[in-house]
């Protein structure tokens, strides 16, 4: 009967085999994530309750196959159907290494089951948890029993023990052969023939204190090209992808400012501090493309001053608007009370600048209450050229406004640099509020 321990390094040793799983643990449930030094994917193995029935030992254990995954809340995409179908295919690796019938114990084929989870320990976990359960022979034999003595025989009413084992037909080398080894011998060598295993791959690790006699200790196959050997281990921190010439470790996110600095067609990224909750973006060989929005309904007025006063500055990173991109510009203003007030949107170098008007509605009357605002902006084909146009009549007043600027206009800032997007508003008076109720700017790169 194989003690606990020993089934613990049965599962250790099918972890440090998997060329995909990084961790181990085999403990109670509650304290999984304890430990600081977990890696990902791991193998995590909880005994559940044995069972004794005639003279079979079931011992049921829950194999907890787990890896992390990126997506949150706010529709980000997410990667967590391909870590459950990863996990998935390592617990069916397992269970094929258990059904070995070089083992000591057999697996139940009739019980086994594979459930998905879906997040866990308050980590972006996700995976899959297996139940298997190992059965062996128990026969009640009482020799098994660790008592402190042997009973040979009763003399004259007498028990005679002795507390030491003086087979003298069994060899030494026979007597020091413990468990362990078996089961080294077992997990390496499923055939029972040594003859030509390699020692890296799927078996490495099995003979710590040595190699056998003649033991193959590196793999030649010639059948693998040199550039699969090459690929690097994918942990959690970023999956391996092909980029032209050779397989690499490709980031997933990140900041703009730290996007890949040799991508591939087709590879995608996704920017952080891009737009108002990060940007999904793909390489198309020439730039990143994909669709920046910055936005905010939260309320930003200009208090009591009459000045010209930028109430909101959106700030685009250099780099992102290419030569053809477009900028989609709007703005909703309204003010507390009737009166006469001004609205203009510029296109600048600097979060302070009014001097590229964009677009500007002038108010000469008081009862005016609301203006609403569209604007497109396109890059002339070069990063330093552009051009605005009408957009769903560029601004909609509701009611009138006495003079209003829409002319299409030509600008010559650098968008190759930072530049920014500035609202502004501009009472007639001190006396009522001006708000920007709600702002957004879109591009299209």
């Amino acid at each position: 009967m194989l003690p606990l321990n020993q089934l613990r390094r049965t599962f250790e040793v099918i972890a440090e085999a998997h060329q995909q799983l990084r961790g181990f643990g085999f403990d109670n449930e509650a304290n999984f994530g304890q430990s600081d030094d977990m890696e990902f994917p791991c193998l995590y193995v909880v005994q559940q309750p044995a069972n004794i029935a005639g003279q079979t030992l079931s011992r049921t254990f829950d194999c907890f196959i787990l890896d992390r995954y990126y997506g949150d809340a706010d529709n980000t995409p997410s990667n967590i159907t391909d870590v459950l179908s990863d996990t998935q295919l390592i617990a069916m690796d397992v269970v094929s290494l258990l059904s070995n019938t070089q083992y000591a114990f057999q697996l139940n084929k009739d019980t086994i089951q594979m459930l998905p989870i879906y997040g866990t320990q308050g980590d972006l976990l996700t995976g899959c948890k297996l139940t298997v359960t190992l059965e062996e022979a128990f026969d009640y034999w009482r020799c098994s029993v660790p008592y402190d003595f042997i009973v040979i025989e009763e003399v004259n009413g007498t028990q005679v023990t002795s507390t030491n084992e003086k087979d003298p037909t069994v060899p030494t080398f026979v007597k020091a052969i413990t468990e362990a080894n078996i089961a080294y011998w077992n997990a390496a060598y499923p055939s029972g023939n040594p003859s030509g295993f390699v020692t890296s791959g799927a078996v490495q690790g099995f003979y710590p204190s040595g190699n056998p006699s003649g033991f193959l200790t590196t793999e030649t196959d010639p059948t693998v090209p040199a550039v699969v050997k090459a690929m690097p281990v994918s942990g959690s921190a970023a999956p391996v992808g092909w980029n032209g010439s050779a397989y690499v470790l490709l980031p997933r996110s990140g900041t703009w400012a730290n996007r890949p600095a040799s991508p591939f067609v087709g590879q995608v990224f996704f920017a952080t501090d891009l737009g108002t909750n990060g940007t999904l973006l793909t390489w198309d060989g020439v730039a990143w493309r994909g669709r920046v929005v910055y936005k905010s309904s939260v309320s930003v007025g200009t208090g009591n001053t009459t000045a010209n006063t930028i109430v909101r500055s959106v700030a685009i990173p250099s780099g992102v608007m290419q030569a053809n991109s477009v900028i989609h510009i709007d703005g909703y203003f309204n003010a507390a009370a009737t009166q006469v007030f001004s609205t203009r949107v510029y296109i600048e170098s600097s979060a302070s600048g009014t001097t590229n008007l964009v677009s500007q509605a002038l108010n000469q009357a008081a009862n005016i209450r609301q203006v609403a605002t569209q604007k497109v902006i396109f890059n002339r084909n070069a990063t330093n050229s552009q051009q605005s146009y009408f957009s769903n009549n560029a601004v909609v007043v509701q009611q009138n406004a006495s003079a209003i600027n829409e002319s299409a206009t030509q600008f010559t800032v650098d968008t190759s640099a930072d530049f920014f997007i500035n609202f502004a508003i501009q009472k007639g008076d001190g006396q009522n509020v001006i708000v920007l109720a709600y702002s957004s700017v879109t591009i299209e790169i």
